[in-house]
């Protein structure tokens, strides 16, 4: 049901990339994965990090299963739950100053055109689980979601993100792909990986025999 995976902490600036055997795990294992990392400090605060997608329902029923598990181990562990999205904004970015774009980049807020659209649809996501109305603390971040979401999970502190990966074939697998790894790559804390049930991988669960039969 559950594989979990403990990575030793190293200074990130040493460590570019995932190792390769982590990176195989995730691409390949059929059930979820939680990598660990040692943190030496309880904080109780679990971030799921969401990307709604009212038109996608493989991405949008992958949304509510992070939302659900995270919200099962805040539950569990009397934890506070904390909601993440991130959007990279473009066009009004871009004619932004220099100075005005720094700024953006260290309070990691959304500019206000953008952020109605994805507080819309992150509100509707919440309201489906009956999170709207309080009891959790959204987060809209502007930035690639690999390098913008590990940041947020550090300054809220988190202990725990839960992230979903959408396994597709193609280009469409491989930038997925490529978001969870690189959440991984720079969290510096747990990370829960899940992915959508029944979803394909090159890997066929072996049938276990328990007694001793063959």
């Amino acid at each position: 049901d559950l594989v979990i995976v403990g990575v030793r902490q190293v200074k990130r600036w040493v460590m570019p990339e995932v190792p390769s055997g982590l990176v195989t795990l995730l691409r390949q294992c059929p059930v979820p994965v939680w990598v660990m990392y040692p943190t030496g400090v309880d904080r109780r605060r679990v971030l799921a990090l969401i990307d709604p997608d009212p038109h996608d329902p493989v991405r949008d029923g992958l949304n509510d299963l992070v939302l659900v598990q995270a919200r099962s181990f805040a539950d569990v562990e009397s934890a506070e739950l904390h909601v993440g999205h991130a959007w990279k904004s473009t066009g009004r970015s871009r004619r932004r100053s220099s100075r005005e774009a720094r700024s953006s980049d260290r309070s990691g807020v959304l500019p206000e055109s953008t952020r109605a659209v994805h507080a819309a649809q992150v509100g509707a996501l919440l309201d489906r689980h009956g999170l709207a109305d309080g009891g959790v603390a959204v987060h809209l971040v502007d930035g690639a979601a690999g390098e913008a979401l590990p940041k947020l999970a550090g300054r809220i502190p988190a202990d725990l993100m839960v992230v979903g990966t959408v396994a597709r074939t193609g280009l469409g697998r491989l930038v997925a792909g490529n978001t969870a790894e690189a959440i991984v790559r720079s969290a510096h804390c747990s990370v829960l990986v899940l992915k959508p049930e029944g979803v394909p991988v090159p890997v066929t669960p072996a049938v276990h025999s328990a007694g001793g039969g063959r």
